[in-house]
């Protein structure tokens, strides 16, 4: 077989690959927001609200360094490293679902994270680097399938 008939093989195959990859992580997002719905409407077993557990939190772990903001977006919960800010959204401040809980711990976790060291940092590098790349695949995929067909009518 021809080189050129191998690298088209390649190509196919990495695009099949890719193709299962989007499939599990589609599925894998479904998944979750199944069980994100179910408990977003499951009560905490606890006498403790959310907004003690956001402040104890805030007091024994992370000793009041880091200030609790509001956001309207329901889904736009987050930690901020360069302003020391959890925000969190309007839903998760007043519900006492397990899915607040679980959110707030998330966040608070990556606050402590970030007080306890750099791997925080290190996992926000690493992501940025990985969403620029995955900007350039389809573009690279695009400009190799080209630069294989206009190689081909260069050689003959």
């Amino acid at each position: 077989m021809s080189e050129t008939l191998w690298i088209i093989i390649g190509v196919v195959i990495a695009i099949i690959v890719f193709s299962v990859l989007l499939s599990i992580a589609s599925f894998s997002n479904d998944r979750f927001m199944q069980i994100y719905e179910k408990a977003s409407t499951t009560q905490a077993k606890t006498d403790m609200n959310i907004l003690d557990f956001v402040h104890n939190l805030n007091h024994i772990k992370l000793k009041e360094k880091i200030k609790i903001a509001q956001v309207e977006q329901d889904t736009n919960n987050f930690y901020d490293s360069k302003l020391k800010i959890v925000a969190l959204s309007k839903k998760t401040l007043t519900s006492n679902t397990i899915s607040s809980f679980a959110i707030v711990a998330h966040e608070m976790g990556h606050a402590l994270q970030d007080q306890e060291g750099g791997k925080l940092k290190a996992l926000n590098f690493f992501r940025r680097i990985g969403s620029f790349i995955s900007y350039l695949f389809i573009p690279a995929l695009i400009a190799g399938i080209g630069l294989l067909i206009a190689g081909e009518n260069f050689r003959t």
